[in-house]
Parts: C-alpha cells; sequence; structure tokens
C-alpha cells in the first residue's frame, strides 16, 4: 500500500471563487477517469446532430476545403486559418461566428481560463474577442501535432485515455471548458470540437461523461467536420444543449423589474425584527447580481403530497436530450405540469467538475409570492430505491422532524437525463455499468441560511451542531450540509442549526438489525470533495461500505473538529498541515483511494496529536489568552449604547492560556470510537488510553445559562439517561489499569453510547451547560493568521457565492473530486440602492440569554 497525498488544493467551506483556489486540472482528469466513451462519426451525428429538415448542402461543395494549409503550423496560425476557412465557407450559418480568442479571458473569471476558439452568436460575441462564459455556444480547442490528440484509439478501450503527460494536460484542458460552460450556463448538455494537427474529433458531454468520436483526418475527409458545423449553426439552442425550462431574463422583460424593485427596496433603520431577518437574504440575493454572470427565470414542477406532477406544458422530452429522434426520451412529450418561476443569477454554491450532480443552489426570489428562497439545482442519480429529496423531506416535514428544510415545491425536468452510460452499457450488455443515469431535478426551499463556518463562538457552533442531531440516518452529514439559520423565538431574534441535503437519508433502522441489512450507499457519493473530508474512517477504508449510525456520529464528530482546528486557537503550529494531513490525505490501496493514515488511527486509537513533527502532542485547544470578553465589561467602548457589543474584535489582557471546552467534548467522543472500532476488531484494547482533558482552576470567562433540552424531540427518548462527563473521564482513565476482561466491559458501555443519536446530543448539551469557560471571543482565523494576516472571523459579512446546499453551505473537499452548498463570501459590492445593514442582534441559542454581537 502506498502511502499518498492528495494535492488538491483546501477550498474553504464557501463556494467562492474570487477568494479560493479552483479545481486544478488533476481534479478534472481524475473525475472523468473512465468516464469517455468512443463512438464513430455517424453514430454522433445521427443519434444527437442529424434532422432529415436540416437541408444540408451536397457534401461536394465542401471537398478540398482545408487544403493549402501550412504544414506543421504553430497553434495561432492553425486556429486562424481553421475559422477563415469556416468563415469562407458560411458553415455556423447567418447567426453564429467562430471567434478566436487565446489570449483574453472572461474577465469574471478569476481562473484565466480561456479556450482557443469558442462559438457564439454574433448579437452576443464581444467586440474585442474576449471569452464570455455565459454566451459560449461550443468550445473549439487546438494542438499543433496529431500525437497532441488527448485519446488513443489504438488502445480502446482499456488506455482509450493517454496518460503522456501532454496528452494528459490536453484532456484537463477540455474538461475545464466543459465545466465552465455547466457552471455558468443551464445546459443538459455541451458540444465540443478538439482539433490536433489534421485530425480532430467531437465531443458531446452530460453529467454523466462524455461521448468521444473516433479521430478523422479533417484535411483528407472535410464533410465530416463541415457536416457537424453546418449542422450545429442551424440546430435549435434545445438541441444544442440549452435548458428550455429556463429562460434569460432581459432589461426589457417585467422579471427584470421585479429583481429591481426587490434589490432596492431598503430596509428601514427601525423595521422589526422581521423585516431584519429578511435584509440578510436581500444582501445574499443582491451579491448574486455578479458582472458577467446573467440573470434567469427558472421553472420548477410543483408537487402535491402523494408525489404526483400535475399540470402545464414543459419541454419535448427529444428536445431536452438533443437526440434526433426520441429513442432517449424519458417520458412522453405530451405530459404537462403545472410549474412555479423563480428568479437568479449567479449561485451562491456550486460542485464544480464536468460529470456528476453538478449541484448549484442560488438565493431565488419567488415571482409568484415575490419572497425570497433557496433553489437546489442538482442531476440526482437515478438508481432503484432512490427517493427525491424534496420526497424525504415532505415525509419529514409531515412528521414534524426539527431542523430540516421546509420544502415549498421540487421535481424532476421533463425529458432531461443523462445518456452518456446507455452507450457505455452498449460496450458489454453483460457487466454492471460503472455509469450512472443523471435526471435533472430542482427543489426549493424556504430557509436561507448561513455557512456553519460563520458561526460567532465556539459556543453558538456547538448549540448549532447539537441541533442537527435530529434522530435520522442523514449518510451525509459535512460542514456544508449544517447551516445556522435565524429565526425569531419568542420575541428574541435566535440562531439555530439545520441539517441539509437529505437525499441519501433513511430511517433509522432497528438497533438489532444487522449492517448487511442496511440500505446501500450511493455509488460515487465520495466522488465529491466536499464529502470525504467528513466520512467516517471505516466508510473511507471501503467505497462500498453501508453507512450507519455510527459512521454518521463520527462525521459529527469530524465536523466539530474541522471547524475548531480553523477558528479556535491550539497547540497545533501548522494548521493548514494538520488539515491536509487528517481531512484531505487519501492513501491508495489496489488502484482505490482509501482512509488517509490520520484520521484513522485517530479513530482506532482515540489519541487526537498536533500531526506536526516529530514529536507529536495530544492537540489541546485553548481560549485566546490575549483576550478578555469585552461583553462583560459594559463600560467597555467596544459596547455599543444599548450594552451590546459593536464587534468581536479582543482587548489585550494578561489573563493566562484557559483550556477551551470543546476539549472534553472530542475527548470523550474519542474514547466512544475507539472503543467502536475495537468491537469491530480493528484495534487492541491496549492501544485505546485517550488523551487526559483535565482542566483545573480554570478562571470564569462568561457564564451561560442551561440550554433547553433537544432531546425530548426525539424518538425513543430515555428520560432519565444524562451524560456525566466527569464519570466517563474516570472511567476512560481507569482503562490502562483494567485487566483484558474489564477492558472489554468498559469498551462496551462506551461503545454503546454510539447506538443513537441521545448519548451525543447529552454530551454535548451537559458541557455547553456545566462548562463556564464558554467565551464569546474565542474565535480567531487561524489560517488567516498563519498567512500573515491577523484578522478575526465575526458574525458573517454576507459577502456572495457559495458548496453547500441551501443557503450558506460548503463545497467541501477532499481527495480526488469536489461536493457541497451554501452561501459564501464574496467581494461582491451590492447593486445600486442594496444596503449593506448589519445583521441582527441574535441569541446564542433557543431559549437562551441573549448574547449578542453587532455586525
Amino acid at each position: 500500500m502506498d502511502s499518498h497525498l492528495t494535492d488538491s488544493p483546501r477550498k474553504s467551506p464557501n463556494c467562492n471563487r474570487d477568494v479560493k483556489v479552483e479545481y486544478t486540472r488533476k481534479d478534472l482528469l481524475t473525475s472523468m477517469q473512465g468516464k469517455f466513451i468512443r463512438v464513430s462519426f455517424d453514430t454522433m451525428m445521427a443519434d444527437f446532430v442529424r434532422h432529415e429538415d436540416d437541408g444540408v448542402p451536397p457534401f461536394s461543395l465542401w471537398d478540398g476545403a482545408f487544403n493549402g494549409g501550412t504544414v506543421d503550423a504553430k497553434e495561432a496560425l492553425l486556429q486562424q486559418e481553421f475559422i477563415n476557412v469556416v468563415a469562407k465557407l458560411n458553415l455556423m450559418g447567418p447567426d453564429y461566428e467562430a471567434v478566436s480568442s487565446p489570449n483574453l479571458a472572461d474577465s469574471s473569471d478569476p481562473s484565466g481560463q480561456k479556450p482557443d476558439a469558442g462559438v457564439y452568436l454574433k448579437s452576443e460575441r464581444s467586440k474585442d474577442a474576449r471569452t464570455i462564459w455565459a454566451r459560449t455556444r461550443m468550445t473549439i480547442e487546438f494542438k499543433r501535432q496529431v500525437g497532441h490528440d488527448p485519446f488513443d484509439d489504438k488502445k480502446w478501450p482499456e488506455e482509450f485515455e493517454s496518460i503522456a503527460l501532454d496528452r494528459e494536460a490536453n484532456r484537463g484542458q477540455i474538461i475545464h471548458s466543459a465545466t465552465e460552460i455547466f457552471l455558468r450556463q443551464h445546459r443538459c448538455f455541451v458540444f465540443s470540437v478538439i482539433v490536433f494537427g489534421t485530425c480532430a474529433r467531437i465531443i458531446r458531454w452530460d453529467r454523466s461523461g462524455a461521448l468521444v468520436t473516433e479521430r478523422f483526418d479533417y484535411k483528407s475527409e472535410p464533410r465530416k467536420i463541415c457536416e457537424f458545423l453546418w449542422r450545429f449553426g442551424r440546430m435549435s439552442a434545445a438541441r444544442q444543449g440549452y435548458d428550455p425550462s429556463v429562460v434569460e431574463v432581459k432589461e426589457t422583460d417585467p422579471e427584470y423589474e421585479q429583481i429591481q424593485k426587490k434589490v432596492m427596496n431598503v430596509v428601514p433603520k427601525d423595521a422589526d425584527k422581521s423585516e431584519k431577518i429578511e435584509e440578510y437574504k436581500q444582501l445574499y440575493f443582491v451579491q448574486s447580481l455578479a458582472p458577467g454572470w446573467l440573470r434567469y427565470k427558472v421553472t420548477v414542477p410543483t408537487v402535491d403530497d402523494e408525489g404526483d406532477e400535475d399540470g402545464v406544458d414543459h419541454t419535448d422530452a427529444s428536445e431536452a436530450n438533443g437526440a434526433a429522434g426520441n429513442s432517449h426520451a424519458t417520458e412522453p412529450a405530451s405530459t404537462k405540469r403545472k410549474t412555479r418561476s423563480f428568479l437568479i443569477c449567479k449561485p451562491h454554491f456550486f460542485v464544480s467538475g464536468a460529470v456528476g450532480r453538478g449541484t448549484r443552489g442560488y438565493v431565488a426570489i419567488d415571482c409568484e409570492t415575490d419572497d425570497f428562497v433557496w433553489l437546489k439545482d442538482a442531476w440526482r442519480v437515478d438508481l432503484p430505491g432512490m427517493e427525491k429529496e424534496g420526497d424525504i423531506l415532505k415525509k419529514l416535514n409531515n412528521k414534524n422532524v426539527r431542523n430540516i428544510p421546509t420544502v415549498v415545491c421540487h421535481g424532476d425536468i421533463l425529458g432531461q437525463r443523462t445518456v452518456t452510460q446507455d452507450y457505455k452499457q452498449l460496450e458489454d450488455p453483460n457487466t454492471m455499468n460503472p455509469l450512472k443515469a443523471h435526471y435533472h431535478y430542482r427543489l426549493v426551499e424556504y430557509e436561507i441560511g448561513q455557512a456553519l463556518e460563520e458561526f460567532r463562538d465556539g459556543y453558538n457552533l456547538v448549540v448549532v451542531v447539537r441541533d442537527c442531531l435530529v434522530g435520522i440516518l442523514h449518510r451525509d452529514i459535512s460542514a456544508g450540509n449544517i447551516l445556522i439559520v435565524t429565526t425569531i423565538e419568542d420575541g428574541e431574534i435566535c440562531q439555530h442549526g439545520l441539517l441539509n441535503d437529505w437525499e441519501l437519508a433513511k430511517e433509522l433502522p432497528n438497533p438489532n438489525t444487522p449492517e448487511d441489512h442496511v440500505s446501500a450507499r450511493q455509488p460515487d457519493r465520495t466522488d465529491g470533495q466536499g464529502t470525504w473530508l467528513f466520512l467516517s474512517a471505516a466508510s473511507l477504508q471501503n467505497k462500498y461500505k453501508k453507512i450507519i449510525l455510527q459512521d454518521d456520529l463520527e462525521s459529527f464528530f469530524h465536523v466539530l473538529l474541522y471547524m475548531a482546528i480553523q477558528f479556535f486557537p491550539s497547540n497545533c503550529q501548522n494548521v493548514d498541515q494538520f488539515i491536509r494531513r487528517f481531512f484531505e490525505a487519501s492513501r491508495m490501496h489496489q488502484g482505490e483511494y482509501i482512509c488517509g493514515a490520520e484520521k484513522l488511527n485517530t479513530m482506532r486509537c482515540g489519541k487526537l496529536e498536533t500531526l506536526v513533527g516529530f514529536g507529536q502532542d495530544p492537540l489541546r485547544f485553548h481560549i485566546p489568552n490575549d483576550t478578555v470578553d469585552p461583553s462583560n465589561d459594559p463600560s467597555s467602548p467596544s459596547n455599543g449604547a444599548d450594552g451590546l457589543p459593536n464587534n468581536t474584535t479582543p482587548t489585550p489582557s494578561n489573563t493566562p492560556s484557559v483550556p477551551h471546552p470543546i476539549n472534553i467534548i472530542f475527548a470523550t467522543l474519542l474514547s466512544w470510537f475507539a472503543a467502536y472500532y475495537e468491537q469491530r476488531g480493528l484495534i487492541r484494547s491496549e492501544q485505546m488510553v485517550p488523551n487526559d482533558t483535565s482542566s483545573a482552576s480554570r478562571p470564569r470567562i462568561a457564564s451561560r445559562k442551561k440550554i433547553p433540552a433537544l432531546l425530548s424531540s426525539l424518538p425513543g427518548r430515555k428520560p432519565s439517561a444524562t451524560t456525566d462527563v466527569e464519570s466517563e473521564k474516570k472511567v476512560i482513565a481507569s482503562m490502562s489499569r483494567s485487566n483484558l476482561d474489564e477492558a472489554k466491559l468498559i469498551a462496551s458501555k462506551l461503545a454503546s453510547n454510539l447506538d443513537s443519536h441521545h448519548e451525543m446530543i447529552d454530551l454535548l448539551e451537559t458541557t455547553l451547560n456545566t462548562q463556564v469557560d464558554w467565551s464569546q471571543v474565542d474565535k480567531v482565523d487561524i489560517l488567516g493568521m498563519n498567512k500573515g494576516v491577523k484578522r478575526r472571523k465575526e458574525d458573517p459579512e454576507l459577502d456572495e457565492d457559495g458548496q453547500a446546499n441551501k443557503r450558506t453551505r460548503t463545497s467541501q473537499l477532499a481527495p480526488p473530486s469536489a461536493g457541497p452548498s451554501g452561501i459564501g463570501r464574496s467581494n461582491a459590492a451590492p447593486a445600486a440602492g442594496g444596503s449593506r445593514v448589519a445583521n441582527p442582534s441574535v441569541s446564542r441559542g433557543r431559549g437562551t440569554p441573549r448574547v449578542s454581537s453587532r455586525r
């Protein structure tokens, strides 16, 4: 087994392209591995391009069209000669133009990615030939030599994707271009052309993979490339790959005026609390109106309580799939359904990549009610037994499950299904198809939240995580799926946690149900970068392992640790390295990525270490030793007239370093997980010696009243069950002195704490209620300080963009790929008339005293 640390750059929990590094080409190559399917030119044309009414001219008109060009021309000359021929023969028709743009990137794209040439409507191209991703109909890439072909027909199918470095790099480039078009536009599929020397290929991309034609010599067979370009320039937008359920909103449209009125509606200073809550939603939407991103009206099917879809015209299935006939239609073209319309612009969350779910999350305006809502657009996997996320949520909504999204409407977009997987199956009908069918799906939810990383302090973080222990097997717990939602309860503005992304959820099985009988994990789920960081060590060891309750609970542990290491001071000297080694690392075993060594060893042995240097020390978090809580001093100049702090900037103090209460949570949970892993036969009991979390003589910083118990809302709760943290610590300490039989009994007791959500909730609530050391100024942007920028993460600045789902989600990361949703940070300024008013003061928890901070 070879040890391997993935070299993909870590993304922050927000999907802000202006702040974090984009997918690397290597990430994209990995995500597409094995998903290129070779087809003949005639198959590509017959199934997706040709139409009997096209009226194509005689092929003889194109004979010798590309003869006479420069032999072995450089790329710039090759592409210019090619584009000149296309223009001379009017191949693209009266409306379209192939534009060479190798030097000018889209001004709104910080990655600087630009294709060699793009096809545009003449009315939409830029005057300076600059790339405009929002308007690019198709890209054309040029490479100087035939040997630069990204694919190898001679080695089909085993090594069709050439592993030669330059050819692999060229493949990464065309994947990157397809990724940008999928992100910027609303597409069911995308066409592209790659020209290398005297040869070319045509590619059709969808969310399952890509169909690639056999290589052909366009100089000796000009008919092929000429026919494709001629037909493409005369196809409808739907047949070019555009989603007919999305319409661009232009300045002359009434929806454009609706957007302007909504963003110009400034919330008055004396607004009531409900209006103040709406203000941050407005700011999120204002920030989505970014340069380079178009405004759209999107339709979403409405679904009744039984899950039946009914009423209004949608789109022909054959058009939606881009097929010449109806061979790939999934529903009759005559089907009519009722829909609702929503207005969107730039996504606040997106999952990058050319394949997979391609999830994008938007703060949207409901055209009917004029309310702000959260709209999720994704390509869900079509597998037997897989419920739609909206159906799962509606069932949970009907059961009054707390702290989950409320469904407004949802449904599949008629006829929009991937087809690449069908061609893969034709290769060998008797083997299991590694490519999965994806259906285009939209879900609209009432709540709009903030990213978990916007928590105010440690107390707030633990409360939010506690709220998301809702007693349901979620199977995709991540920092991006835990959101902070602001509401009004008992007249107070409060923040609470909201658990998002429910498409993989299942009812918790009976405790006596064998693991083999638990529903299987959804294939390819770990392809997303957001999920890998937070998956349990056991599930990362085996990607086919069924996700069970203990895996979910371990993921909650990883979420807490991921936030703590980034925002709480500790004895870890290199936080960036810790994150890479603990969360992002993977190893290669028999051709598969498996869990990194540090995470696996931590969960097996119950020891959390700094992971830096040769002499690794137990990891300890502490309260910043140069700060005091300004809210304890009403006369502090940092407090406003109402006694509430204007900000959370710490003030100098000689107070000694104080251990952070979250140490107790981590040590206790690790003792449970180490015992659980031991019971599964993964380690010897004598290895299981958790770290001491003693915190004697701690000075009082800020006390809290006991928070209300969440346990009463969970089914099957034992009223007398309570976690005694001190007793747990004594049991843990005794383990090193116990004989083997006693150790087994202790391990069994500790591991049994993971048999339900209840004990973890007890632990969090007990620590919140009994520990006095919860500081209001314990949050520091550690990574920012390591980069030489000492700045504090205060309450959300409500900047823009964000890989989580619903409101402010996290686009997480991991080894070879990416995953989940939300609203993140951005430097976009509000549009004219938009207000940037501070967020309202909010209470610490549900029913607790108000301890607030101004923004």
